[in-house]
């Protein structure tokens, strides 16, 4: 990993305009960001909400030691609590890991990790139970029980409380009976507004399923978690095109994307975990194919951004280094965040850092700078940190 502060001082110059941005509010502090559309907010959630800062600032005063930065991050996780602690008994609530109640656990336990704090931790358990008993209605990454399953893997990591690991096991199981099995592999359904999809990548389909059901192999002997994620790579594979690219489904009339959410680099991300995971180098080897891709593929959406753009692509370089111990790859990330430099702006107002698309400077995670901002902490403090809305990872696995 790099030896110098550099990465660090980036990461810094871009939360500075974070910091300032927050807004006091009851029981806390709040965050005006974006939503996917484009729409004004103060939101709660990970995806496009105030919870990216918290996880942002949370993560800077773990690296820097100054309580200014946990003050940001503590400050803005109590307005979270206090906007949604009236949902968590609601009946329709949202239980999803980027919007809904697995996010707010995974926000307060990332603050936990970092400040050593209990009552974050209090907090993320409280999210755990209100995943009992529960009925998910979508099934991936983004909106549904892979989704709070990732959660809760993290939340076993930290407590070992088997509790825990019986309610993502239970999210596990509806997978499973929602699978598609037939001679291509596993996969899933995408329910979309326009229409039901078979959805390929990390965010809505079967690649970001499959992650969770490999990081839950790790810890139970259900030989359905192992079958289902070399069932899903087969398939997943099949639905290669030259290069190797990914549409968003079978048959998308759109071209193949690189990003996280959808294609390449998404797709990778799952599979060298997967491999960490299960330790087969069939996983491995379309890692490093879609991570080829990936690279090759440079700045290919034109922003800095976790979703769409350079940090996220980045970052499945970086788990490739932490887990083959490859030097190349941490190479390649620098250069990816180099390149993120570009989109440093200076303004009336001062510093900002472009999002997903000139104009957007919202502070969120995903869309916005303070993903950005964690993937340049990241590169400054190697292993020090995880992907905040992941498992815990297995490190150095044999090449």
């Amino acid at each position: 990993m790099p030896k110098t502060d550099r990465f660090l001082d980036l990461a810094l110059d871009v939360a500075r305009p974070i910091a300032a941005a927050a807004e006091p509010a009851v029981a806390g502090s709040r965050w005006r960001t974006r939503t996917y559309l484009g729409e004004s907010t103060y939101g709660t959630d990970v995806f496009a909400g105030s919870a990216g800062p918290v996880i942002l600032f949370g993560s800077l005063f773990g690296a820097t030691q100054e309580a200014r930065y946990r003050d940001i991050a503590e400050s803005g996780a109590l307005w979270i609590e206090s906007q949604t602690r009236g949902a968590l008994t609601a009946p329709k609530r949202d239980l999803s890991l980027y919007h809904g109640v697995a996010g707010q656990g995974m926000t307060f336990l990332n603050l936990y990790e970092q400040t050593q704090r209990e009552r974050w931790l209090d907090l993320s358990q409280t999210r755990a139970k209100a995943l009992r008993n529960v009925s998910y209605s979508a099934e991936d990454v983004l909106a549904g029980a892979a989704g709070a399953g990732i959660f809760l893997i993290r939340l076993y990591q930290a407590t070992e409380d088997p509790t825990v690991l019986d309610l993502a096991s239970a999210a596990a199981d509806h997978l499973f009976n929602e699978a598609i099995v037939n001679d291509d592999g596993w996969h899933w359904r995408w329910h979309r507004r326009s229409g039901t999809f078979d959805g390929i990548g990390f965010a809505h389909g079967a690649a970001g399923i499959a992650y969770f059901l490999a990081e839950l192999s790790r810890y139970t002997d259900d030989v359905r978690a192992r079958e289902a994620v070399l069932g899903a790579m087969q398939w997943i594979d099949v639905h290669a095109v030259t290069g190797p690219a990914w549409g968003r489904w079978p048959g998308d009339s759109q071209p193949p994307r690189v990003q996280w959410c959808h294609g390449a680099a998404g797709i990778g991300l799952f599979a060298i975990r997967a491999y960490a995971a299960l330790g087969d180098r069939v996983l491995r080897d379309l890692a490093l194919r879609a991570a080829e891709a990936t690279h090759a593929a440079g700045d290919i959406r034109a922003n800095p951004s976790q979703c769409h753009g350079l940090a996220g692509n980045a970052e499945l370089f970086l788990e490739i280094h932490h887990t083959l111990d490859d030097t190349r790859w941490v190479e390649r990330s620098v250069a990816f965040a180099d390149a993120a430099t570009a989109y440093r702006q200076e303004g009336v107002n001062g510093v900002c850092w472009q999002g997903d698309e000139s104009g957007n400077d919202s502070p969120d995670f995903m869309m916005g700078s303070a993903g950005l901002a964690h993937f340049f902490l990241r590169l400054a403090r190697g292993t020090d940190f995880e992907m905040p809305l992941m498992a815990r990872s297995v490190r150095h696995m044999s090449q």
